[in-house]
């Protein structure tokens, strides 16, 4: 694959092609991926930029994508149980009087336990829930 630089048009190496793969392609939106010059001390690859290709005022620079990827998750890791994906006021209230007020709390709670004292709960949306805690554990 042939990739744009600064400099003009050059055949991508192999650790570009790792950080393309790594790029999750968003549906219906064309642009263009220019690889820079600066490289990630840390991993080795090149920094990216993205234009849409409608709007190239604006471009994202996306920087080193392990390393966009990593900020990402962090961005997104839980700190309360309400920010758990289909955990809302009621449900975190209903969780509290079964002992589940923190994410420690839940990462600790014996789901069959628990499934059986809080309503519309199932044992299979606790453990997803534990798994998110434990993703947000280890993003700290």
């Amino acid at each position: 694959m042939r990739v744009r630089t600064r400099r003009g048009t050059r055949d991508q190496t192999a650790p570009e092609r790792l950080a393309a793969r790594r790029l999750h392609p968003v549906s219906g939106v064309r642009g263009d991926i220019e690889v820079t010059e600066e490289v990630c001390d840390e991993h080795e690859l090149p920094h990216l930029l993205v234009t849409d290709g409608d709007d190239d005022d604006d471009p994202w620079e996306l920087g080193c994508p392990i390393c966009n990827y990593a900020d990402y998750r962090e961005r997104q890791a839980a700190s309360e149980v309400e920010d758990l994906d289909g955990v809302g006021a009621k449900t975190a209230e209903k969780l509290a009087a079964a002992g589940i007020g923190s994410l420690d709390d839940l990462r600790g709670a014996d789901v069959e336990a628990v499934a059986d004292e809080v309503q519309g709960v199932s044992e299979d949306r606790l453990r997803e829930w534990q798994a998110a805690a434990n993703a947000s554990a280890a993003a700290d």
